[in-house]
């Protein structure tokens, strides 16, 4: 009895195991890129932060995102309510309205809301 490999005691009786090709692993090899590749995303910094309207009208710090609004009579301008972690609530006007009740945003000392990444929140968590 000659013993002819694993794969050909696999495969049905009459038959022998087939071999991927260098074409059929070029194939899957491509298609995991192209899934991989779907799956990050990049992102326009005009979604991740928006400019404060009134700059000096404001105290910087973290906060949770209560509620947004467009402004009466004003294009393209949306009020903020934040829930401040430090101190009480405020409303500010922004130039951007993609952000949701419950995100978590920072205002900055130079007049911008930025969305807190898990690095920021662990340096909020520590303070």
């Amino acid at each position: 009895m000659v013993h002819q490999g694993s794969a050909a005691l696999l495969s049905a009786p009459g038959t022998t195991a087939e071999k991927p090709g260098p074409c059929r692993a070029f194939l899957f090899a491509l298609a995991f890129l192209a899934g991989l590749a779907s799956c990050r995303s990049l992102q326009d910094a005009r979604e991740i932060e928006a400019n404060i309207l009134a700059p000096g009208n404001f105290r910087a710090g973290s906060g949770v995102v209560e509620s947004l609004a467009p402004v009466a009579g004003r294009r393209d301008v949306w009020r903020l309510s934040l829930r401040m972690d430090s101190s009480g609530f405020q409303s500010i006007d922004v130039d951007y309205g993609g952000y949701f009740s419950g995100d978590v945003v920072e205002l900055t000392n130079d007049g911008r809301v930025v969305r807190a990444t898990g690095t920021s929140l662990k340096n909020v968590i520590r303070r």
